[in-house]
């Protein structure tokens, strides 16, 4: 048993994993720009396999992740040494791991909704957490809302707003008559979108370290 948690954890599965996720991303990257953003990423990126030319099945990025994680974790249990001048690959490590695991995390919590609300009316985002906005006028371009602290915001297409947990995009206008318009917004929430910062804080501290670590290493000799 613990053989073959040693070959998962080994430098030949990780190379052979890197490999295989970098050609699927540069196959989902073509197929993205000729068949479309949405379908190249439900069909390589947001699944477990898919079947090229529709008949032999090949795994997507989820199982990819999945396999890179066992072997990032079998090689800190099982292929790397303990020892002090390993520190910063350790931590190297550890942040791929927190990568992978957030963003399975963030992929089961995610949330993404379009909200409605009329011009010079409230638009409730969160009962619970008495998140809302209120719509002063919009354009085609953008809206003036007033958050829950009763400050001023513009949002638009390419400018989101940040209210509680919710990030806000501008979507459109839709007159109805000459006194009512409304405004369709779209609402993301993801409670784990802190987790690409937290990991390139982590990686970047593992190379810090391993650099001082080997550069000690040099010098001793």
């Amino acid at each position: 048993m613990i053989s073959v948690l040693r070959f998962l954890g080994s430098l030949r599965v990780g190379v052979a994993l890197l490999l295989a996720i970098f050609g699927l991303v540069f196959w989902g990257t073509l197929f993205e720009a000729r068949a479309g953003v949405e379908l190249g990423t439900e069909r390589f990126f947001d699944s477990w396999i898919f079947f090229a030319a529709g008949i032999f099945p090949l795994p997507a990025l989820k199982t990819l992740a999945i396999f890179l994680f066992v072997n990032l974790l079998c090689a800190l249990l099982f292929r790397i040494p303990r020892t002090k001048k390993n520190v910063g690959i350790w931590i190297l490590h550890f942040s791929l791991l927190i990568l992978i695991a957030g963003s399975f995390l963030s992929h089961a919590s995610r949330e993404n909704f379009d909200a409605f609300g009329f011009v010079g009316a409230s638009l409730p985002l969160d009962e619970k957490a008495k998140n809302s906005l209120r719509l002063l006028n919009a354009d085609s371009m953008k809206v003036c809302a007033l958050n829950g602290a009763g400050d001023s915001i513009f949002i638009a297409a390419n400018s989101p707003q940040t209210i509680g947990d919710y990030q806000i995009y501008f979507a459109e206008t839709i007159p109805m008559n000459a006194e009512k318009t409304i405004v369709r917004l779209h609402i993301r929430r993801d409670p784990f979108d802190f987790v690409p910062k937290l990991f390139a804080l982590i990686f970047c501290a593992g190379i810090f370290l391993q650099c001082i670590f080997c550069r000690g290493k040099n010098e001793n000799f």
